[in-house]
């Protein structure tokens, strides 16, 4: 914990997105690292780890939402009510959520407008596996008012109508090839760029990275 705190001073970040849950080799979760009713404790860890970040490098705290498996709304909403009663955390970062993450029509405006899109989303419009994702997110942004939300989507040329900032996948090389040239600045503003690969990026590589973001006018560089 102290070598990654660290390391977050070091690059001058700005956000950590942590892991709630343990995940199995296809990326479902089935443990968690939380007090709950629903999976099986690994260890009571996150919440100390959230503070300690937060507190120590000054950073602010996302969970990262993972695939729930064979989980209903009502679980989703049970274990959602344990994580916000457990951990600080001032924003959640949604993964593998394609329907969720591509909402089109107005993007922007004040966090309330975008948090009243959100709310307007009806469950039925999405994907069964998705369901339990937005009942959750729900809750949680209930009981932290204020919650940021951020998607990470594959492919997305603008902002997701329902994101306080929306990230596009891509390896190092690629992640800001094209990325909001054709948008507006403040839609540039809640657009970012994620960087995947199978080794964490070097300093030098996310320092490149967000240069470039920083002169296209985009919002965040994240990996």
């Amino acid at each position: 914990l102290g070598a990654a705190i660290e390391r977050l001073v070091r690059l001058g970040a700005t956000a950590s997105a942590l892991d709630a849950f343990v995940r199995d080799g296809e990326g479902y979760a089935s443990g968690a690292w939380f007090p709950n009713a629903v999976l099986p404790v690994r260890a009571d860890v996150l919440s100390r780890i959230a503070w300690q970040m937060h507190r120590r490098a000054g950073v602010e705290v996302y969970v990262r939402f993972s695939r729930f498996l064979a989980m209903d709304p009502a679980a989703a909403v049970a274990l959602a009510d344990d994580l916000a009663a457990h951990v600080p955390l001032g924003g959640l970062l949604v993964e593998d959520a394609p329907a969720l993450a591509a909402r089109a029509g107005e993007a922007g405006g004040a966090p309330w407008q975008v948090r009243a899109r959100r709310d307007a989303i009806a469950a039925d419009t999405l994907p069964p596996d998705e369901r339990p994702k937005l009942a959750a997110m729900r809750l949680i942004e209930r009981a932290h008012p204020g919650t940021r939300v951020a998607v990470v989507a594959d492919g997305a040329r603008a902002p997701s109508s329902i994101a306080d900032l929306t990230f596009v996948a891509a390896r190092y090389a690629a992640a800001l090839d094209g990325l909001g040239a054709d948008l507006a600045p403040a839609q540039r503003r809640r657009l970012g760029a994620w960087m995947t690969a199978s080794e964490p990026p070097s300093a030098a590589e996310v320092a490149a990275v967000a240069r470039a973001a920083r002169r296209r006018g985009i919002a965040a560089v994240g990996w």
